[in-house]
């Protein structure tokens, strides 16, 4: 489980957070550099927010996160960081990122193939709002 109290600091002044109607999820829109600290710490401030509930689709927009930040180490450890603090519940979240730079794409494409084995969890990778929106709007049994 997470807690979101330890780790919000000060990564809440680079993420900005919206929650969309159609379909309902969240939205967050990181930007600067990306660390497994941040990533969980912009998780956190999610699901503190009044407006998030359980189970709500989470939308990561990674259009002004720097992709230089995306190694494969910090992949790695977010992956293992996120399997350590996640709840059971978080299983059916479903994940869509929107990643419109070549170099970030490829990068989160990594991190689903690795999250794969430790966190399970229905996720994609897209390069515009449109196309994540409706993968969104789908149902698991629709897709």
């Amino acid at each position: 489980m997470i807690d979101e109290t330890d780790l919000v600091g000060p990564f809440r002044d680079r993420l900005q957070l919206s929650f969309e109607n159609d379909p309902v999820c969240a939205v967050l829109r990181p930007r600067g550099a990306f660390s497994p600290e941040a990533g969980l710490a912009w998780i956190g401030i999610a699901v503190a927010d009044p407006r998030y509930h359980a189970g709500m689709s989470i939308l990561y927009d990674l259009t002004d996160l720097d992709p230089r930040s995306l190694t494969t180490a910090t992949i790695r450890k977010y992956v293992q960081r996120i399997r350590d603090h996640s709840a059971p519940a978080a299983e059916r979240v479903r994940v869509a990122f929107i990643a419109p730079s070549p170099v970030a794409f490829g990068m989160i494409r990594m991190f689903e193939a690795f999250a794969s084995f430790e966190v399970p969890r229905d996720r994609a990778v897209f390069r515009t709002m449109d196309e994540a929106l409706a993968w969104l709007r789908n149902t698991p049994d629709q897709t």
